[in-house]
């Protein structure tokens, strides 16, 4: 039987026998066979005697990577997580103890799926520590018979030498929280004391199990560069390779496995590898000039499609263009984030039969932002706006709809007469309060305001 060893933390002396021992090496070592790999352990013993080697062969390393190549020779495989520690005494309350840790990966190779059956791997998470007990303390009345009694709510207010609150004082000071140890005699503290049963500490959360993923091919991953970051400018200059891992997530990862094997029930499953070349387009409103330094992200998504990601104060709307094998990547739309909500309320605007509700953009970013609006619509019969909140009522609650909205440049006006709201409640001189919920997004970027208006129809 040949078992492949966990090596990862000895990347040095694996480089040089040119092994694999994770993903991480796979992608810059040359890919051989378990019985190579035993070889090397095996010389790798000679120089670390010290290695901790459990079933007289190999290092345990909790919750870590393994590649193998699966060609159906047995494995034995143990990427359990390590066991969470037992929580310390506490004072009173018990601590709780520690999680396990996660099972490892296991990254399998292969051409012959039926091989995976010769492959055992315990994959289990480590089970979480015991918490600690809690401490019983006493809450114990002074002892001292010549120290008298105060009745702090018998006594008369006028008779008191010092303020009442300083007497609580006193009294709060002549009594005592003693732990259990405190006494010289520890089953028998003196009459009168309370016993406080601290809580236990709960357990430590198990681990998770480990993660199967399985490749069917027998050279390892080229790698991946699925973004690319530089200035705005050399990123216009010139394309840039972009490359990413495609899997395809399945269940069942155990049946693949040698029986009795401990793994996580969803498995991923290589694909293919996705590979685009990008170019950055400046196409928005503001010119470029204030940008050249400006550092942006060109990123690969599963689907195929390059976005641009200008940083977390720039809100950006981009599109891709094919140009024969050359994705553009072209900037259309640039907003300051801090510049989205810039929104104000502008009151109440009659139009003859039309009741109109005024929302001014200060920034002027409405040509480019999508905007929608969610009106919550109360109104009294009380005449008076400090009227009790029990009663206003709901009149409308719900979008706005797009007929009811006006848009000049900067400014919308909403047309509250459209809205399924009785008449009577829309008349000059009745007490409203009006919530409108304004959202605003561009791409799948969006975030939502809230204005208040509580005032007179006019």
């Amino acid at each position: 039987m040949h078992t492949l060893y966990k090596l990862s933390l000895l990347p040095l002396l694996l480089a040089s026998h040119g092994l694999i021992a994770s993903p991480a090496l796979a992608d810059s070592h040359r890919f051989k066979h378990p019985q190579q790999v035993a070889q090397a352990f095996n010389d790798i013993r000679l120089v670390l005697p010290n290695i901790t080697v459990t079933d007289g062969s190999r290092p345990r390393l909790s919750g870590s990577h393994e590649t193998i190549f699966a060609d159906g020779s047995e494995f034995n495989l143990d990427l359990s997580g390590r066991d969470g520690r037992d929580a310390s005494h506490a004072d009173v309350s018990g601590s709780a103890g520690q999680c396990g840790g996660d099972g490892g990966t296991l990254t399998v190779y292969y051409t012959d799926l039926a091989h995976l059956q010769n492959v055992y791997v315990n994959a289990s998470g480590g089970r979480g520590g015991t918490g600690s007990p809690g401490r019983t303390t006493y809450h114990c009345p002074p002892t001292d018979s010549h120290m008298p009694e105060l009745d702090i709510e018998n006594l008369p207010l006028p008779e008191l030498p010092q303020p009442q609150d300083q007497i609580k004082q006193l009294s709060t000071a002549l009594t005592k929280d003693f732990d259990l140890n405190d006494f010289s005699n520890p089953q028998t503290p003196h009459d009168g004391c309370t016993p406080i049963v601290g809580v236990p500490g709960p357990m430590g959360e198990d681990g998770r199990p480990g993660q199967l993923r399985i490749i069917n091919r027998e050279q390892p991953l080229p790698p991946e560069t699925p973004q690319v970051r530089a200035t705005v400018v050399e990123l216009m200059e010139r394309p840039v390779d972009l490359s990413k891992h495609l899997w395809r997530e399945r269940q069942g990862a155990a049946d693949l496995l040698a029986p009795g094997s401990i793994v996580a029930d969803n498995y991923q499953e290589y694909v293919e590898q996705l590979e685009v070349t990008a170019q950055l387009q400046w196409e928005a409103s503001q010119p470029l000039s204030g940008f050249e330094a400006s550092h942006a992200t060109l990123y690969l998504q599963e689907d195929g499609r390059v976005m641009v990601d200008v940083g977390k104060e720039m809100w950006s709307l981009s599109e891709n263009r094919q140009r024969n094998d050359l994705t553009e990547v072209a900037i259309t739309a640039l907003v300051p984030e801090a510049e989205v909500l810039d929104l104000v309320e502008g009151g109440f605007q009659a139009s003859g039969d039309a009741l109109n509700l005024v929302v001014i953009d200060l920034a002027g970013h409405s040509g480019v932002l999508d905007t929608i609006f969610h009106v919550y619509y109360r109104s009294t019969d009380r005449h008076h706006l400090d009227t009790p909140r029990g009663n206003w009522q709901t009149r409308y609650q719900g979008e706005v709809p797009a007929a009811a909205i006006t848009q000049d440049y900067n400014r919308f006006s909403l047309n509250l007469s459209q809205l399924p709201v009785e008449p009577q409640y829309l008349r000059p001189g009745v007490p409203v309060r009006i919530e409108l919920v304004v959202t605003r997004s561009l791409g799948q970027q969006s975030v939502t305001k809230t204005l208040n208006w509580q005032e007179t129809t006019r």
